[in-house]
C-alpha cells in the first residue's frame, strides 16, 4: 500500500482496488448461490407437490430475485471490508511502509480480573487479546450467536412436532377407530358396534357442517366448517388446549379454536350466527362461550344437546369411536367393512404413521438446509478470525516457541480465544434462537 501511494495512486483507486477482492468474492458466491437456490427449490416444489397432493406446481425461477440476493451479497461483503479498507487508503507512505509497532499492553480491569480469579499466563494472554479488540471480537461472537440461533429455531421443529404429535394423537384421541357412517344414525348403532367381540369401548361423534357469521360493523366475516360434539364423559375424545390441559365442553353455545376465533375476528361472550349446510338449513344465533388454543385444525364444539336443537333429526350418531383389543383388529375391520351403513374406517395408528412420515420428510429436508446455512457461517466466521488472529500474533506466538513454550500451550492461545467466543455466543444464539422460533412458528402457523 506504501510503495503504491509512493508511485502516485490516490486513496479512491486504492479503496476501489481492495474493494473489488470482496467483491469478486461475493459475485462468485452469487453464482454459486443461485445454483444452489435454484436447485433446492426444486426439490421443494417437489416436496410440495407429492406431500400436499397438488394437481400442479410449477417452481419458476425469477431473475429480479436473484439480482436482488447478489446485490444484498455485495453490499454485505462491502459492509465487511470497508473498515480494513477505511484503514488502508488512511495510511500515509512512511507509516505503510514501516513495520507496525508492537502492541502496548498495560495492567488494565481485565488484567486484575485475571489476577482474581486466577487465569494462568495463557488465560491472560486469551483474554488480553479479546480485549484488545473488542468490536472485532464483537463481530466474531455475534455470527456465531447468528449461526447458533439458526440452528436453535430449525432443530426445535423436532420436539414442537412431537409435542404436536403427542397431543394430537394421544392425549386428545384416545380412539383406536372412527367409523362414520353413510348418514345419521340412531343411538341402536352403538349396541351393535358394541356386541361385536374385540371391541372395548363404543362413543357417539358428531359433526354439522354449517357456516359461521360474525355480523360485524366493518363488514360480516364468515367460515364454512363443522360443529362437533362427543358426550360429556367421553373417555375416548378430548380437547386439548396448548397448555395439554383437557376442556369441558360448554352447556350452551360454542366453544372456537383459536384459529376459527381470529379468522372470524369474535371474542368469549360474542354471539355468531349458525347456518346450517345440510338438512333443515336453519339459521341460529349462538354464543360464543368459550375460545380453546389448539395445534391443528379450525374446529368449533358444541354440547350433544346443543347440536341436537341444531339438527332436530333424532339422529345424533354421525360417527362412532372405537377402543379395540389390537388382536382382533383384522376381524374387527372386515365386520366393519362388510356393514352396508358404513361409509369409511379411519385407522388411529395408520394416520398416525402417514402424519409422521409426512411431518418428518418435510422437517428433515429443511432441518438439512439449514443446518447447512448455520455451518457455513460459522466456519466462515470462525475461520476468518483464526487467521486474523494467528497474522497479528504470528511473532508473538513465534517467541513463546523460543521461550521454550510447547506447540500444544501456543496452540492453545489462538485456540482458546476463538473457543471462549464460541462460548460466550452461546447464551446470546439461545436467545436469539428463541425469538426465532417464535417468529417461525407464527408464520407457519395456518388452518391446517
Amino acid at each position: 500500500i506504501g510503495l503504491l501511494k509512493a508511485f502516485g495512486y490516490s486513496d479512491w483507486a486504492i479503496g476501489t482496488h481492495y474493494l473489488k477482492f470482496a467483491a469478486v468474492i461475493a459475485l462468485l458466491a452469487t453464482l454459486m448461490g443461485a445454483a444452489a437456490g435454484i436447485w433446492m427449490g426444486r426439490e421443494m416444489a417437489r416436496l410440495y407437490s407429492e406431500y400436499y397432493h397438488f394437481p400442479f406446481l410449477d417452481y419458476l425461477v425469477s431473475p429480479p430475485l436473484i439480482l436482488a440476493a447478489g446485490a444484498l451479497s455485495l453490499a454485505t461483503a462491502g459492509l465487511g471490508a470497508v473498515a480494513g479498507v477505511r484503514s488502508a487508503v488512511s495510511l500515509s507512505p512512511a507509516v505503510a511502509m514501516s513495520p507496525p509497532p508492537p502492541p502496548v499492553y498495560r495492567a488494565g480491569a481485565v488484567e486484575k480480573l485475571g489476577r482474581r480469579l486466577g487465569f494462568s499466563a495463557i488465560g491472560h494472554m486469551i483474554v488480553r487479546h479479546i480485549a484488545r479488540w473488542p468490536g472485532r471480537s464483537a463481530i466474531t461472537l455475534l455470527g456465531v450467536a447468528m449461526a447458533g440461533g439458526l440452528l436453535f429455531s430449525t432443530l426445535q421443529f423436532i420436539d414442537s412436532s412431537r409435542t404436536m404429535i403427542d397431543n394430537y394423537f394421544f392425549r386428545a384421541q384416545r380412539q383406536d377407530l372412527t367409523v362414520t357412517f353413510v348418514e345419521p344414525r340412531g343411538a341402536d348403532v352403538l349396541f351393535a358396534l358394541a356386541r361385536m367381540p374385540g371391541v372395548l369401548r363404543v362413543e357417539p361423534a358428531r359433526g354439522l357442517a354449517v357456516r359461521l357469521v360474525a355480523r360485524q360493523v366493518g363488514g360480516n366475516r364468515q367460515e364454512r366448517t363443522a360443529i362437533e360434539a362427543t358426550r360429556a364423559d367421553t373417555a375416548l375424545s378430548l380437547r386439548i388446549d396448548s397448555n395439554g390441559r383437557a376442556i369441558a365442553l360448554p352447556e350452551h353455545g360454542l366453544m372456537l379454536s383459536r384459529q376459527l376465533a381470529d379468522k372470524l375476528g369474535v371474542r368469549a361472550g360474542q354471539r355468531i350466527e349458525v347456518q346450517l349446510l345440510a338438512g333443515r338449513r336453519s339459521v341460529t344465533r349462538l354464543p360464543v362461550v368459550s375460545i380453546v388454543d389448539e395445534y391443528i385444525g379450525k374446529r368449533a364444539y358444541a354440547a350433544e344437546a346443543t347440536l341436537a336443537a341444531l339438527a332436530r333429526d333424532n339422529a345424533p350418531v354421525g360417527a362412532a369411536l372405537l377402543r379395540i383389543d389390537p388382536a382382533q383388529q383384522g376381524a374387527i375391520l372386515a365386520r366393519l367393512k362388510a356393514m352396508p351403513q358404513v361409509l369409511g374406517i379411519n385407522e388411529k395408528a395408520a394416520s398416525l404413521r402417514q402424519f409422521e412420515k409426512m411431518i418428518d420428510d418435510n422437517i428433515l429436508t429443511m432441518i438439512i438446509f439449514y443446518v447447512g446455512f448455520a455451518s457455513a457461517i460459522v466456519i466462515g466466521v470462525v475461520y476468518n478470525s483464526a487467521r486474523i488472529i494467528h497474522s497479528e500474533r504470528a511473532h508473538e506466538l513465534a517467541t513463546l516457541r523460543v521461550l521454550g513454550y510447547y506447540r500444544g500451550e501456543v496452540a492453545l492461545v489462538l485456540l482458546g480465544e476463538l473457543a471462549l467466543l464460541v462460548v460466550l455466543a452461546t447464551p446470546f444464539a439461545c436467545l436469539i434462537g428463541y425469538g426465532l422460533a417464535q417468529l417461525m412458528t407464527a408464520m407457519f402457523s395456518s388452518d391446517l
